[in-house]
């Protein structure tokens, strides 16, 4: 569970533009990450590479997706 704290730790930073923290605390969640969430903390941090914030998608927005979809 602390991976997700880093996650959102890194996150915060990466919304105020400091991607040099975001990397930092994203790496150090991914170094601890567990099995289950290993996959989307590293998509995380490939975000924060390329300088862009990480923003998750609710399951409404999912939805609306979907709906829009030919």
């Amino acid at each position: 569970m602390a991976d997700h704290i880093l996650s959102t730790l890194a996150a915060a930073h990466a919304e105020a533009g400091d991607f040099e923290a975001a990397r930092k605390w994203a790496a150090k969640a991914v170094e601890i990450a567990t099995k289950e969430h290993i996959v989307e903390l590293k998509k995380e941090a490939q975000s924060y590479a390329a300088n862009k914030p990480w923003r998750e998608s609710l399951p409404a927005d999912d939805e609306k997706a979907d709906e829009n979809k030919p």
